[in-house]
C-alpha cells in the first residue's frame, strides 16, 4: 500500500471517529415562522425513519442550530 493511501485512510478513520461524537443528527431545515398576533419563532423540520417531524426551537437554542444566526 502506498504512503499516501495509508495517510488518507488514517485521516478518514479520524474523521469518522469525530463524527461519532456528534450523537444523533438528521438532515433538516430551520425556518422562521410568523405568529398570528405578531412576532416570530423558529421551527426545525426534519425526517427520521421516513417520517416528517417538526419541533419548536427556543430563541437561545438557535445559534447552536444555525451558525449564520
Amino acid at each position: 500500500m502506498s504512503a499516501g493511501k495509508t495517510e488518507l485512510e488514517a485521516e478518514i478513520a479520524a474523521i469518522k471517529l469525530s463524527l461519532t461524537g456528534l450523537g444523533r443528527i438528521h438532515p433538516g431545515s430551520l425556518s422562521a415562522q410568523k405568529r398570528t398576533r405578531g412576532g416570530e419563532y423558529r421551527q426545525l423540520s426534519y425526517s427520521y425513519l421516513g417520517k416528517g417531524h417538526t419541533r419548536y426551537v427556543r430563541p437561545e437554542e438557535v445559534p447552536a442550530l444555525d451558525p449564520r444566526a
